[in-house]
């Protein structure tokens, strides 16, 4: 597990500070982990960043909601069903897709299917578009520190 700080470069809490927590099981021990670092300057709590696929969220993260945290978790298409939406506040859904050129994305329509209704994404053109060159190991070079690394201990 990691954890780093920073602005939100993507998306609709663009510019908001962050806690990007990369682990695809949020359990007891992250959520208490996540705790240690967190500071009142942070506003969005992101759960699957570093494009981890996350699998599971334990119910106590509603704790960071009592704080006046936003949740916000990262998930594929294929785990979506393995997450409890009642627990977050906003969920993306990643589609890897690095075949599909800048060019041609505009050719992408999304569709969510509840059985009951279905919404459309008419176009990826009109989203948000974040230039990744400074991207690096999940992290945006220039904006991010990280404070904690399960594999490094604290930094």
């Amino acid at each position: 597990m990691r954890i780093w700080v920073g602005n939100e470069m993507e998306g609709a809490n663009k510019g908001v500070r962050t806690m990007f927590v990369e682990t695809s099981y949020v359990g007891k021990s992250a959520i208490k982990t996540i705790f240690n670092y967190i500071d009142p300057y942070i506003k969005v709590i992101y759960l699957g960043a570093g494009r981890v696929d996350t699998k599971f969220i334990h119910r106590h993260i509603t704790t960071l909601k009592e704080i006046n945290k936003i949740i916000t978790v990262e998930t594929s298409a294929k785990n979506l069903k393995n997450i409890d939406l009642s627990l977050v506040d906003n969920c993306i859904v990643r589609i890897d897709a690095p075949h599909i050129s800048t060019r041609e994305a505009h050719k992408i329509h999304l569709k969510l299917d509840t059985y009951k209704n279905v919404f459309v994404h008419n176009s990826v053109i009109t989203s948000h578009i974040t230039d990744l060159t400074t991207l690096q190991n999940g992290q945006f070079t220039q904006t991010d520190k990280e404070v904690y690394n399960s594999k490094k201990g604290e930094n």
